[in-house]
């Protein structure tokens, strides 16, 4: 939740993107319904806001709907260079123990489609996928046996495209990674994308695991003309 939403601003939308509504939901609504399997009793949430976005009052009003009350927000006060960024500010609030998982606030994937059951038993990380046009994805290539080899962002090394949502078994490798990566420079655009850290994972023979969703099921909504879309469709 830690961008500006610029295109959704220079289309007209004077709210944070992820306030917006279609089919009487915010998108922040369709991002939180697509992890129904995920969060359980127990499970910590921390949310990634601007500060001037002052996104507490939403998050409190939603608190009641979830089965936990490990709640956390990590108010930023600037942009940082992307999601990867982003989820690092948040490390001090990480449980060490258990797995980290990343998502985007702007894709609705059907939550029968997205579920710890869909991670491949003895995997390091997990990347759900689907099979979408484009070349402005994250891309993940498996091997022969099944794990991913290679890793890429808006580069069509094959056809899985990651839908945003980012699985660490040890937050640890997550940190580790990133802190890697800060020696080289961001991409083209000066951000720091989740996909390209799982390379150093790889590179340490660490189990990467894919799953792929029909894309039926994945409804992306960064955009105003996905989130457009996905609107009408309600109504067709």
């Amino acid at each position: 939740m830690a961008g500006r939403g610029q295109r959704f601003r220079d289309a007209g939308f004077r709210c944070p993107k992820y306030e917006v509504e279609a089919r009487g939901r915010t998108l922040f609504d369709w991002a939180m319904a697509s992890l129904e399997h995920f969060i359980t009793d127990g499970t910590r949430l921390i949310f990634a806001c601007l500060r001037e976005h002052r996104a507490t009052a939403l998050l409190d009003a939603h608190r009641s709907a979830w089965p936990t009350d490990d709640v956390h927000v990590k108010e930023l006060t600037q942009v940082t260079e992307g999601q990867a960024s982003t989820a690092y500010a948040c490390r001090h609030l990480w449980r060490p123990q258990l797995p980290l998982l990343i998502y985007n606030i702007d894709t609705y994937v059907e939550p029968a489609r997205l579920s710890p059951a869909h991670i491949t038993p003895g995997a390091d990380g997990w990347i759900p996928c689907a099979r979408l046009p484009g070349d402005h994805w994250s891309f993940a290539r498996p091997g022969a046996d099944g794990w991913v080899v290679e890793v890429a962002e808006k580069r069509r090394i094959s056809a899985h495209c990651s839908i945003g949502l980012y699985w660490f078994a040890r937050p640890a490798d997550f940190a580790a990674a990133y802190e890697h990566s800060l020696a080289d420079t961001p991409d083209q655009r000066g951000e720091r994308y989740v996909a390209p850290l799982y390379a150093q994972l790889i590179s340490a023979n660490r189990k990467i695991a894919i799953s792929n969703i029909p894309a039926e099921h994945v409804h992306p909504l960064g955009t105003p003309a996905e989130f457009k879309a996905f609107a009408q469709r309600a109504v067709s």
